[in-house]
C-alpha cells in the first residue's frame, strides 16, 4: 500500500509540473515591473537553471536551493539596446535578481524576496519562455 501511495504522489507532482522544492517549470511574468516592462522568469528544475526576458534582453543562469533558501547565480544577458525606460527597468530588475534569497508560491503566484526585503511578484503565464 505504501509503495502505491508513493507512486501516486510522484505521479501527481509530475502531472502538475511541480518539483519537490516548490519551484516548477512554468513561465511567470513580473507584476510590479518598473515602467510597465514585460519581464518573465522560468525555472528548469531538472538542470537547476533559470531564464527569462528582462524588458529588452534575454537572461539566464543557474540556481541553488539550500535549507529553503534560493540563490540565483550570476545572470548572463544578451546585449541589445532598447528605449531608455525599458533599459532602466531591466537594470533595476537584474540588480534585484542578484539579491534574491528566498521564494514562496501561492497558487499561480511566485514571489522572490531579496536580501533587502524587496518582493518581486510574478504571476504564471500560459506562454513558454524557451
Amino acid at each position: 500500500m505504501k509503495k502505491w501511495f508513493s507512486f501516486f504522489v510522484a505521479f501527481l507532482l509530475s502531472a502538475c509540473n511541480l518539483s519537490s522544492d516548490g519551484l516548477d517549470d512554468r513561465t511567470y511574468q513580473l507584476q510590479n515591473a518598473m515602467n510597465d516592462a514585460q519581464i518573465t522568469i522560468s525555472f528548469n528544475t531538472k538542470e537547476m537553471r533559470y531564464a527569462g526576458k528582462a524588458a529588452v534582453n534575454r537572461y539566464f543562469g543557474t540556481y541553488k536551493l539550500e535549507s529553503g533558501k534560493l540563490a540565483l547565480g550570476p545572470a548572463g544577458v544578451t546585449m541589445m539596446m532598447g528605449p531608455e525606460p525599458l533599459m532602466q527597468a531591466e537594470q533595476n530588475y537584474l540588480k534585484d535578481l542578484a539579491k534574491v534569497v528566498s521564494f514562496s508560491r501561492k497558487g499561480d503566484e511566485l514571489t522572490l524576496t531579496t536580501s533587502e526585503g524587496k518582493k518581486l511578484v510574478f504571476k504564471q503565464t500560459n506562454q513558454s519562455d524557451e
